[in-house]
């Protein structure tokens, strides 16, 4: 899984990237396992040099894991999972949780 997230923050503007933020939507097609995991993200990046040459980037990644009652689901099964877990959530049996996390792409 982490490496298909490594490279899609790759093809969504790190190659060209020399610092700030961007952000992506990662679709069910990219990969099901991320798209249920990070469905929208905020990503900051810092490049690294050694010499004239980007040597490596130290990525970090900010979502809020919670739940967005939504009947767009390709079928049922994920459409009655994903809002029962956004009724849970309104009704303070889950709650929405910050991540934030770091790593070295290089």
């Amino acid at each position: 899984v982490f490496n298909n997230y490594k490279n899609k923050v790759l093809n969504s503007g790190l190659k060209d990237f020399s610092g700030g933020s961007w952000s992506f939507t990662i679709q069910k097609s990219d990969n099901a396992d991320l798209f249920y995991a990070l469905h929208r993200v905020s990503t900051s990046g810092t490049g690294f040099m050694i010499g004239n040459s980007i040597m490596y980037y130290l990525i970090t990644v900010h979502d809020t894991f919670d739940f967005a009652y939504d009947n767009n689901y390709d079928d049922l099964f994920t459409t009655t999972v994903n809002n029962w877990a956004w009724l849970c959530q309104q009704t303070h049996v889950l709650n929405p949780i910050e991540i934030n996390l770091s790593t070295a792409i290089g």
